[in-house]
């Protein structure tokens, strides 16, 4: 430091054998420089190597050295006087090369000679190096020591010398010194769940604690560093070691157990066995050596691979490559079959990339156009990293903030199925920093138990099908009698019956027809909502064109969708009340409360389980692409909460959500559950009166809920919307918008719109037309309001949090009471042409298939969208379109799943409450369309459970 500070310049060596810090040291001499406002340049050999130092960068790449050192007779350091690099060097104080034993030697001759004459041309100084300090760090390789497998397989703890520490998943390390962390001190073992990388480039290691809690890791703040020697925490007050304990498989078979299992969905669902086995380094050498001496054997893997993606300058950062391409490539040369397989790797764009020339083809005298053609555009991607790469002039790399210090290009790269990405790309662009993504082979997806579950219970289920439609036909059909007499038991599952039952709509004297429409089209405003927050979860070649739209009034009928959510609370509540309070008196009421929870519950069961078991299972296998690890993801949520999602607790356990909208059904489950405190009060009391009571309670549960939920968000302070503070959105989402708390008001002032029907259900209720006129002027005003107000609160300069606060509170009471009007008025004859609108037989079969759509939608979308082989281009109209065929595929599958499933069980459930098994099946609870239900628990067959 003592030179560094005097400016005289020098040449230093740092020798020391594996282990013992020197990664460590580096770091504190080029933070003491930077710290100074110096300029301290951090270099290494490797990509690997030089993530592990602050600004690291590879020495072929910052130095310009030729790649094909071995060969070359005369290497030099190509620096142009005018580059990026030559800035930064003429002001360097301290060069630093790590590992600079790993460089081929001619590597070190270009540092004496070229570097040096470089240096003092550049500087204008003629002393060694300009008067630069070079420290060259070295690794003394008789220091590591190769232990036999029987040394550390030892069930004792060994204390291992430094040594080269091979981490694989489910390795088992145990901590040296304490750390200032619950449970982590000298002795505890932890278990690694997966190597990944953090926004450093920096491997860090995920850990779970091993003892009773063995399949549980935890989530820690701090980041791993994986070293050649060992493991370093990095902490402020210095360094801390792990150690590894590889524990023989005859002594711990849980240890075993955990290494055979890792927690990420990428692991669980794919066949990591696959990829670990089909990776051969030798193997790899050779077939890239045959793949970059024979051209038209380079060419597909470049033709479905790397490519920069197109529309960078309006937000497209992804390229996607071509992912069945690559898959399909198989191709033999000499004694070897190449194989393709497809990757995808995430680029900094703050970094110098270098990728080497094309070769010539002198002995071609007429290169054919389809080669000429991968040429130039070999040739434009080598232009367009250049412009990316120097975006904010030649001196961005040393300026505090540079524009793309936080931004990476998310390119797909085809590589043989024997290389890993990081040897293949070696070959070509050695100089390249790059974090892998995830690495696909064709059938790498194995069959789970869950698969053969769900095989033996769909299977079972089509056999019930045709057995039970056979009965059907050959009952009506061939021997010709009277269909009233037939079984129900028998003809449950007919498909002829139950279809016959879903196309017949009836109406009685107390239905509320107004709700088919309402349901509808909030089902399509749900699907509509969806189709856009899907699409855009996925690449998106104009993304800045988005941010533009989000903010214009184009855009309000999108982002208020989640008010759709709030009109079926509205009429859950207002059909809990309506269906329940003429049913009997509180006494009865009470008496068959327990019936009121299990006929509540079955009817949502089927349908539910039946989602979840196609979720865990058939989505999975029923299709591929290259996003297909989003479906995996929910594929892994729905294998590991299926119990949860069925308990209707995923809005309060901890854990990924199976079936990710059903949220909603855990809220609406939890409001029924509380339900009867209000409902006790509403039903006709033993001795009669009981309005007042009534009122009472209903008012009190309106006020009771508003108030909490005033209360809370004013403490807690959610944003309005997730889209107007993109940091808070997952506290915004699972604190506020799925929780039970905040989204009550909705149900509770249904509750008092469907008391209100109760009382004059069989009187219409005479309003002056001038009050009608100003009930029908408040109500448009309140449900303008909730969907107007989003265009304020979406606008880059908003901050109001006391609005967002109100809005939190009350906005969506404020959609309610709207809605409620609309059902009272038309009911009562203040509808008049909404009514008649609402009414249409159109809207019936929606309205019937719509809590199966509500289940199934997100999933095929999520297919859908994952199998997209190039980013999506946003406009309205092609989300529009997107959006029909979603429709109808939601409709198409809610007609299958309510054939096969939903109808069968809703009449066996009506048997098992009602009795019989030769009852007529002409009163299904498919044919009650509304409310005509004779149950004390049931209301309009959960259609408004959506």
């Amino acid at each position: 430091m003592k030179v560094v500070n005097d400016g005289t310049g020098g040449f230093f060596f740092l020798d020391a054998p594996s282990g013992t810090g020197k990664t460590f040291l580096i770091s504190l001499i080029l933070a003491t420089i930077r710290s100074q406002n110096g300029i301290a340049l951090a270099l290494a050999s490797s990509g690997i190597a030089a993530t592990l130092l602050e600004g690291g960068r590879t020495a072929h790449s910052a130095l310009k050295l030729p790649l094909n050192m071995q060969i070359n007779d005369t290497p030099t350091c190509n620096l142009s006087r005018n580059s990026a690099m030559a800035k930064v060097l003429q002001q360097c104080r301290l060069i630093v090369w790590d590992e600079c034993t790993m460089a081929h030697k001619k590597s070190l001759e270009a540092d004496r000679k070229s570097l040096d004459r470089t240096l003092q041309d550049l500087r204008k100084n003629q002393n060694r190096f300009g008067s630069a300090v070079l420290l060259l760090a070295v690794t003394n390789q008789d220091d590591i020591v190769n232990y036999p497998t029987e040394f550390l397989n030892l069930p004792e703890l060994p204390g291992l010398p430094p040594h080269n520490l091979q981490l694989k998943i489910g390795s088992v390390i145990i901590m040296l010194r304490n750390i200032n962390q619950p449970r982590l001190c000298n002795g505890t073992r932890l278990a690694l769940c997966n190597l990944s990388y953090d926004k450093t480039q920096h491997p860090y290691i995920s850990k779970a604690p091993l003892g009773s809690r063995l399949n549980t890791c935890r989530s820690l703040n701090e980041t791993y560093i994986a070293d050649k020697a060992s493991i370093h925490i990095v902490k402020a007050f210095g360094f801390l070691k792990l150690q590894t304990e590889n524990c023989n498989a005859n002594f711990d078979n849980n240890v075993n157990a955990l290494r055979n299992k890792d927690l990420s969905p990428q692991r669980n669902l794919f066949d990591q066995d696959l990829y670990d086995d089909s990776l051969d380094p030798d193997l790899c050498d050779k077939q890239l050596s045959l793949i970059l001496a024979n051209t038209t054997f380079a060419l597909p893997f470049l033709d479905a691979g790397f490519r920069l993606p197109r529309g960078i300058l309006e937000g497209n950062l992804m390229d996607l490559g071509n992912y069945h391409q690559c898959l399909a490539i198989r191709q033999s040369i000499e004694d070897t079959t190449i194989e393709g397989k497809y990757c995808s790797i995430k680029i900094p764009l703050n970094q110098e990339i270098n990728l080497p020339e094309f070769p010539t083809f002198p002995e071609i005298p007429i290169i054919p156009p389809e080669l000429q053609y991968k040429i130039d555009e070999y040739e434009r991607i080598k232009k367009e990293i250049h412009t990316l790469t120097h975006a904010n002039g030649p001196n961005f790399r040393t300026s505090d903030v540079p524009m793309l210090s936080s931004m990476a290009v998310t390119v797909a790269l085809c590589i043989p199925k024997a290389c890993s990405t990081h040897q293949a790309l070696s070959a070509v662009a050695a100089s390249l920093d790059f974090t892998e993504d995830y690495c696909r082979l064709p059938g790498d997806k194995p069959i789970a138990p869950v698969d053969y579950v769900a095989i033996c219970v769909f299977s079972v289920i089509g056999a019930l099908v045709l057995f039970s439609t056979c009965y059907d036909l050959l009952y009506v059909f061939l021997y010709k009698k009277d269909p009233k007499e037939k079984s129900t038991l028998y003809s449950s599952f007919s498909v002829y019956t139950n279809t016959q039952r879903l196309l017949t709509f009836k109406a009685g004297a107390d239905s509320l027809d107004c709700l088919d429409g309402i349901r509808a089209i909030s089902i399509i405003w749900v699907i509509v909502g969806h189709t856009y927050g899907t699409a855009l979860e996925f690449p998106v070649q104009n993304l800045l064109r988005i941010l533009e739209w989000i903010q214009s009034y184009g855009s309000l009928w999108i982002m208020a969708a989640p008010l759709s959510v709030d009109t079926f609370f509205m009429m859950s509540g207002l059909l809990c009340v309506y269906t329940v309070a003429k049913k009997g008196t509180r006494r009865s009421f009470l008496k068959n409360l327990p019936l009121f929870y299990l006929h509540r519950y079955l009817r949502m069961f089927p349908l539910l389980a039946a989602a979840i078991l196609l979720q865990a299972s058939l989505a999975h296998h029923v299709a591929d692409g290259p996003f297909w690890s989003t479906v995996a993801r929910e594929v892994d949520s729905c294998r590991q909460s299926w119990w949860i999602a069925l308990l209707h607790l995923q809005n309060y356990v901890s854990g990924p959500v199976c079936i990710g909208q059903t949220w909603y059904l855990s809220v609406d489950m939890q409001l029924y559950w509380i339900s009867p405190l209000v409902l006790v009060w509403l039903c006709a009391p033993s001795r009669g009166g009981g309005r007042r009571a009534g009122w009472c309670a209903v008012t009190s549960a309106v006020l009771t809920s508003l108030l909490a939920a005033t209360i809370y968000c004013f403490l807690n302070d959610f944003p309005s919307h997730p889209l107007s503070n993109i940091n808070n959105a997952a506290r915004y989402t699972e604190d506020y918008y799925v929780n039970t708390l905040t989204r009550a008001p909705p149900f509770f002032i249904g509750m008092v719109f469907g008391y209100a029907l109760h009382l004059w259900r069989d009187t219409k209720i005479e309003i002056s037309k001038i009050l009608v006129g100003i009930l029908w002027t408040l109500a448009g005003a309140l449900t303008s309001f909730a969907v107007f107000v989003h265009y304020p609160i979406l606008q880059s300069d908003y901050e109001n949090q006391i609005f967002d606060n109100f809005l939190n509170s009350y906005m969506r009471s404020f959609w309610a009471i709207g809605v409620g009007w609309l059902v009272f008025a038309c009911k009562h004859g203040y509808g008049g042409p909404i009514n008649w609108f609402l009414s249409l037989r159109l809207w019936k079969l929606p309205a019937r298939l719509s809590y199966a759509m509500y289940l199934l939608h997100m999933s095929a979308m999520f297919i859908n969208n994952s199998m997209q082989l190039s980013p999506f281009y946003f406009t309205q109209w092609n989300l529009i379109f997107t959006f029909f065929a979603d429709m109808v595929l939601a409709i198409l599958l809610a007609v299958i799943l309510t054939l096969a499933v939903d109808a069968p069980f809703s009449t066996l459930q009506k048997m098992l409450f009602e009795g019989g098994a030769n009852k007529s099946n002409q009163s299904s609870p498919l044919q009650n369309n509304n409310v005509q239900i004779v149950d004390v628990c049931k209301d309009q067959d959960l259609e408004s459970n959506k």
